[in-house]
C-alpha cells in the first residue's frame, strides 16, 4: 500500500506542544500535497468539539497542524495554520508548509555571491529565515548534476529590500527546483535515475495516453539578435512552417550558425510524449512508496509499447472515512535543450548582476 487507509493528524504549538489529536476513523476529510517549486498545503475537517459556545483557542501562524503515518512513525506533512473555521457540526484547518514564512520574512542579509548555484543562495536565505522564527530545520541541498555546472550566476542581496518568497521565485526563474517533504526544504533536483517503472494497470480509472502535438513544430528557423542573423531550414515532406527566435544578448550562443541548426534540427521532429489526467490516481498497489514521491523524482511509464521518462511535479492525497487515494501531476522530460532554449528560456531576474559563471 502506498498510503495507510487511516492517517492522524495532531494539532500542536511550533515548538511541537501537542495540544489535540486527530486519528482516522475521527477526521471528516483530510487532503494534503507535495508541490514543485510552490508551497504545499493541508486541509483538515473534524467533528466540531466546541463547548458551551466556546470558541476553540487555535491561533493562526502560533499553532500547526501535522499529519502522520497510522502508527505515528513516519511525518507526511506539517506547517503553520493559516485559517481556521468553526460551526456546532465541524472545525475545518487550512495549513501552509513552511516555505509559506517566505511572504512573511523579508530579505535577511545583505551579500553579494559573485559566482553560485541558486540552491546554495537559496540555502543561505532558508538558513536565515527559519532562525529568525525559531524553527529548527536544515535545508538539504542536492548534489549538482554535470549539466548543471555551467549554472552559476553572480547575485546580490540587501536585507529588506525585497520578500524571501519573491527571491526565491527569481531563483526559480535562474534554474532552482525545490520543495518541502515532511517540513525539510530540499533543494536542487533528484537523481536523474527513475525510482519506478508504471504501467497502464499501475492507475485507477483513466489511464495513460499519448499525446504526439506540433504546436511547436518548425522546419524553417530564423534567429535574430543584435547584430546576428541566421538561417537554416530542413526539408519534411512539403512543409514549410516558419519561426523567428529573439535574442537580445548573444552571450551564452557558443555558435550562432551551430546553434540554429541545431535547433531546427529539433523543433523539426514531432515528440511523442506520455499525458496522465491531472490527477491521477495511483493504485494500492503500484510499486511506490512516499519516501520516494519527491517532486522532480523521475519516473519511466510504460504505455502503448513505448517507455517514457516523466517527472514527478506533485501529488495530492485524500484520506477520509472511506479510505485513501494518492494522485500523482507528472511532465514529460528533455534532457538535451537545444542551446537556443536554454538561453531564450532564462527569465529576466532582479538580483542577477551578471551573466551566467563559466
Amino acid at each position: 500500500m502506498i498510503a495507510p487507509e487511516r492517517q492522524v493528524v495532531a494539532l500542536h504549538t511550533f515548538q511541537g506542544v501537542q495540544l489535540y489529536q486527530f486519528l482516522g476513523n475521527s477526521l471528516i476529510d483530510l487532503t494534503w500535497s507535495r508541490e514543485s517549486d510552490t508551497t504545499s498545503r493541508c486541509e483538515v475537517t473534524v467533528p466540531s468539539f466546541m463547548e458551551s459556545d466556546k470558541v476553540p483557542d487555535i491561533v493562526p501562524w502560533l499553532h500547526w497542524v501535522s499529519v502522520w503515518d497510522d502508527t505515528g512513525q513516519d511525518l507526511y506533512w506539517t506547517g503553520p495554520i493559516q485559517k481556521a473555521t468553526f460551526s456546532r457540526r465541524a472545525m475545518s484547518l487550512s495549513a501552509r508548509d513552511v516555505s509559506t514564512l517566505g511572504s512573511r520574512t523579508r530579505c535577511p542579509m545583505t551579500k553579494r555571491w559573485d559566482i553560485a548555484w541558486p540552491a546554495d543562495i537559496a540555502r543561505e536565505l532558508w538558513e536565515r529565515m527559519v532562525e529568525l522564527h525559531g524553527i529548527q530545520i536544515e535545508p538539504i541541498v542536492m548534489p549538482i548534476h554535470p549539466l548543471q555546472y555551467d549554472e552559476r550566476y553572480a547575485y546580490e542581496a540587501k536585507a529588506d529590500e525585497s520578500m524571501v518568497d519573491s527571491m526565491i521565485d527569481d531563483l526559480v526563474r535562474l534554474g532552482l527546483k525545490w520543495t518541502v517533504v515532511s517540513g525539510v526544504p530540499i533543494l536542487g533536483r533528484m537523481s536523474r535515475q527513475p525510482v519506478a517503472a508504471l504501467g497502464e494497470l499501475d492507475f485507477v480509472g483513466e489511464g495513460m495516453s499519448v499525446v504526439r502535438d506540433g504546436g511547436n513544430f518548425a522546419n524553417d528557423v530564423l534567429l535574430r539578435g543584435g547584430d546576428n542573423l541566421s538561417h537554416a531550414r530542413i526539408p519534411t515532406a512539403d512543409l514549410n512552417l516558419q519561426s523567428i527566435v529573439n535574442i537580445d544578448n548573444m552571450f551564452g550562443v557558443s555558435n550562432v550558425d551551430r546553434a540554429v541548426k541545431q535547433h531546427v534540427k529539433y523543433t523539426s521532429k514531432f515528440h511523442d510524449a506520455v499525458s496522465l489526467p491531472g490527477n491521477a490516481i495511483l493504485h494500492p498497489e503500484a510499486p511506490l512508496s512516499f519516501e520516494q514521491l519527491i517532486p522532480t523524482t523521475r519516473l519511466v511509464l510504460d504505455a502503448y509499447g513505448m517507455v517514457f521518462q516523466a517527472e514527478l511535479t506533485g501529488i495530492d492525497v485524500s484520506c477520509s472515512a472511506d479510505g485513501s487515494s494518492v494522485g500523482i501531476r507528472v511532465t514529460g522530460v528533455d534532457d538535451e535543450p537545444t542551446e537556443l532554449s536554454v538561453v531564450t528560456g532564462r527569465g529576466s531576474v532582479s538580483g542577477v548582476k551578471g551573466d551566467m559563471g563559466r
